[in-house]
């Protein structure tokens, strides 16, 4: 007859499909439109729904003598990057981390604040983040995060 297959194969399948459950489902534990924050959005089914173009430039401010530079995103990224970056707001973060550091280096702490305007599925430009946070002091992690703007309404 039938063997009974090994547990640690059980659990290695049962792990595997939770696995492939979760990760498109992970989307529900984050308010708000997630097409529009991309929070838990990677690896979700509704992933091919969603059209989005963007733009993005950093204000980079250095608070000891309040000068402040414009660095469009376009400058320092490659064509690909740059088409996909803005609109993606952990690469966002990301870049504005980079943008510190490098900063850092040449001995000067600033403020990284992104000018970040997307359109999605047909609607208007909109900001995505949050003007006034300074991204170079912002964490990231997978809890919400309250620097991404809502999504705009649909007209």
């Amino acid at each position: 007859g039938l063997r009974r297959p090994p547990r640690a194969l059980v659990v290695a399948l049962c792990l595997h499909f939770v696995i492939q459950l979760g990760m498109p489902l992970r989307r529900l534990a984050y308010p708000g439109e997630t097409a529009w924050s991309e929070e838990g959005f990677r690896f979700a089914w509704q992933v091919m729904l969603v059209e989005k173009t963007g733009t993005l430039s950093f204000r980079v401010r250095d608070p000891a003598t309040g000068r402040q530079r414009i660095i469009d995103a376009e400058s320092i990224l490659s064509p690909l990057q740059a088409k996909q970056v803005p609109f993606q707001a952990d690469m966002v973060l990301e870049l504005a981390h980079m943008i510190a550091a490098e900063e850092r280096r040449k001995g000067r702490e600033v403020e990284v604040r992104a000018d970040a305007y997307v359109a999605y599925n047909g609607r208007g430009h909109a900001r995505l983040i949050d003007p006034d946070v300074d991204l170079a002091k912002v964490e990231d992690g997978l809890a919400p995060k309250a620097w991404i703007l809502p999504a705009p309404s649909r007209r």
